[in-house]
């Protein structure tokens, strides 16, 4: 009796010191689990995101590439100056005005991304700038928008990533807003800008006097150009200045004084042609 008691108490004790050592292991093991699987975690998700950064620094390391090359910066100068030549025809700030903005703003980052623009070529484009809208402010077209003009084709030419090249976009940019601006002047269109230097070449008009226009009522003359609604027409062999109730009306079409008020002619498009 007393071998088997003495049995029983070392076979408790290989049990207890068996199941000490199991639970010891699998402690262990689950902090073994977790401190590392964690980690691995961490490491794929990292990988992850470098990867994701890879790509969107390639991405854009491409598109700056795209809009720094020579050919892009010739064709962002066109689209912006021929979309400031329609804003300037049309009246308020509008989606031309946006663009030719948007034009400029892509042209000087691809110039910064190559590292051809600096302070000055920015300082010269923005003058320019801030002249030409002085020049919108005050009548006549002088010495403000020559000077804003110049100032800002240079200021485009020293930002161009070589001065011969410069030069070329800036003249192709300029030649085809010029083509632009002579179809919209033949339409009929009038800048604020440019309507007095193409109108004092092309066209003579007679100087407004309230009191010379009163015996024009009631007169027949035709149309120079297209009122939309103002315009120029032409009554016994004089231009003037005039102005529709509200409609269209096309050039080289008969029309009437409907009324006078004060230097404003108001014309209105003849029913009936008159053989």
């Amino acid at each position: 009796m007393k071998r088997c008691s003495k049995f029983i108490l070392i076979l408790i004790l290989i049990l207890s010191v068996l199941n000490l050592k199991i639970t010891n292991s699998v402690k262990a093991d689950s902090y073994n689990s977790e401190s590392i699987f964690p980690v691995s975690i961490n490491m794929e998700s990292l990988s992850i995101n470098d990867t994701n950064e890879g790509k969107t620094l390639n991405s854009d390391n491409a598109f700056l590439s795209f809009i720094s090359s020579p050919l892009v910066n010739t064709i962002l100068l066109i689209l912006a100056f021929t979309s400031l030549v329609v804003e300037l025809f049309v009246p308020g700030f509008g989606v031309f005005g946006f663009l030719s903005l948007f034009s400029f703003i892509l042209f000087f980052i691809g110039g910064i991304n190559t590292g051809s623009v600096d302070i000055i070529s920015m300082s010269m484009f923005a003058l320019g700038l801030v002249l030409l809208f002085i020049e919108l402010l005050i009548p006549g077209f002088g010495v403000a928008g020559v000077t804003g003009i110049f100032s800002l084709i240079a200021g485009l030419i020293l930002s161009s990533q070589n001065i011969s090249h410069g030069i070329v976009s800036v003249s192709i940019a300029i030649f085809i807003s010029i083509i632009v601006s002579y179809i919209l002047i033949k339409k009929g269109m009038k800048s604020k800008l440019f309507g007095k230097v193409i109108l004092n070449e092309s066209l003579e008009v007679k100087d407004k006097k309230a009191e010379d226009f009163t015996n024009l009522y009631n007169k027949i003359g035709k149309t120079v150009t297209i009122l939309r609604p103002s315009g120029i027409i032409e009554i016994d062999g004089k231009r003037y200045d005039a102005l529709t109730e509200g409609e269209f009306i096309e050039s080289n079409v008969e029309i009437i004084v409907s009324r006078i008020v004060g230097s404003k002619i108001f014309v209105r498009r003849v029913k009936c042609q008159i053989i």
